[in-house]
């Protein structure tokens, strides 16, 4: 599932600016946005794309979240705290997509959510939230799915953190700005990534591609922010090569058949996610970011409340 990434760039004074995003690509599936933790009041969970707009996840603690989650999956699946870390995870794995599942089943052993929603929670730090990963991934002992996390914080420290079948990796980003994922891992398992079906390797390339292109672009310029929110948005609406959401290559993915998760049914992106870190708000569409409204969520608007 997921083109993935974070990136550091400069306001037109010179202030550091934090921005990540994700596009959720999935086979059919309910999914919510909303408020997590203690901090924030509220009502419930939104699914299928009904977003929660002021509300909160029941059963959360610790430092409030702009976040967004997969029903099947428990926990976030990315989201940013009220202490400017934010936490994005995408699926890594090179087995052949599994045929047939009972509903929701590929969700099995994928401790991803319960570990970011963790850290969330809990970290007020990249450099935290690395260290609670990499602890929660060493001590399971069951099957996990694998998958790429990136975090990063106010402070400008960025990071990937991978895992699979019990084997960890790990890059620090601060230095280059800016990282990405698209289903693959740069620390783990190279020679089994490149022997997966053609479709596969070359989706995942691609989207990689276009993502390390356009963050490679903003990576320390200074610029205004919406300048930089607006390429963010263009990237997550783009398709493939020849403008197909349906091709290999599409960040926007429209019935994508190969390489976005151990499932083997088409996938769609059901919501496109884009956080500001600095300014402590998350914008989100319902639907495919190529032709769905852009709704935001702020930790702003609950200040005296």
């Amino acid at each position: 599932m997921c083109t993935i990434g974070i990136v550091a760039c400069r306001n037109l004074e010179g202030e550091l600016r934090i921005f990540g995003f994700k596009n959720a690509d999935n086979p059919p599936v309910g999914y919510w946005h909303g408020r997590t933790g203690t901090s924030v009041g509220g009502g419930g969970v939104g699914e299928s794309g009904v977003q929660s707009r002021g509300g909160a996840v029941a059963g959360s603690g610790g430092y409030a979240s702009l976040a967004f989650g997969l029903l099947p999956q428990t926990g976030v699946n990315a989201g940013l705290n009220e202490r400017g870390l934010l936490v994005i995870s995408s699926f890594f794995g090179f087995e052949a997509p599994e045929q047939a599942k009972e509903p929701d089943g590929y969700w099995h052993g994928d401790i991803r959510g319960k570990t970011q929603a963790e850290a969330l929670a809990r970290c007020d730090s990249a450099a935290d939230a690395l260290a609670l990963l990499a602890e929660r991934y060493r001590a399971e002992d069951g099957p996990t799915t694998g998958g790429s996390h990136l975090l990063a914080d106010r402070e400008g420290r960025l990071y990937a953190f991978e895992h699979a079948f019990g084997e960890m990796a790990w890059q620090d980003a601060s230095q280059a700005g800016w990282a990405a994922r698209s289903n693959q891992s740069f620390g783990l398992f190279p020679a089994e990534q490149r022997s997966q079906r053609e479709e596969i390797v070359r989706d995942r390339e691609l989207r990689l591609r276009t993502a390390e292109e356009a963050l490679a672009g903003l990576a320390g310029r200074p610029m205004p922010e919406e300048q930089a929110l607006e390429a963010l948005r263009r990237l997550l609406a783009s398709h493939g090569p020849s403008d197909g959401g349906e091709e290999l290559g599409s960040i926007c993915a429209h019935g994508v058949p190969y390489g976005r998760s151990n499932a083997a049914v088409p996938h769609d992106t059901v919501s496109g996610l884009l956080w500001n870190v600095s300014a402590g708000e998350m914008a989100y569409t319902s639907g495919p970011p190529c032709r769905s409204t852009w709704h935001k969520l702020r930790f702003a608007d609950e200040e005296g409340s």
